[in-house]
């Protein structure tokens, strides 16, 4: 069994309150649940308007699988708008 956890660290331009950057992150969470069956959570940054440390973690019996799943997650959030993504890491344990 692997457990994977991805950590990001995102930025929230144009964030002028906190209620601003939960409206764009919710909506991600909720989609990256939907489409990976992971757990998400904002773990760090909570009180900055304009930034955010994500953490994702997912349970699959490959490692493979498991990393191949984490970095389509960061792939996913890359991609996104209204995001910028400026770090990420990626553990296994």
């Amino acid at each position: 069994m692997t457990i994977g956890l991805l950590v990001l660290t995102l930025m929230v331009p144009g964030s002028r309150s906190l209620k601003d950057k939960r409206s764009v992150l919710l909506p991600l969470f909720s989609r990256i649940r939907r489409s990976f069956n992971v757990s998400i959570g904002e773990v760090g940054d909570r009180d900055k308007r304009d930034q955010a440390v994500v953490a994702i973690v997912g349970v699959n019996s490959d490692k493979a699988q498991c990393n191949t799943t984490l970095l389509a997650i960061e792939h996913e959030v890359e991609a996104a708008e209204d995001l910028i993504l400026s770090d990420f890491s990626v553990q296994f344990l």
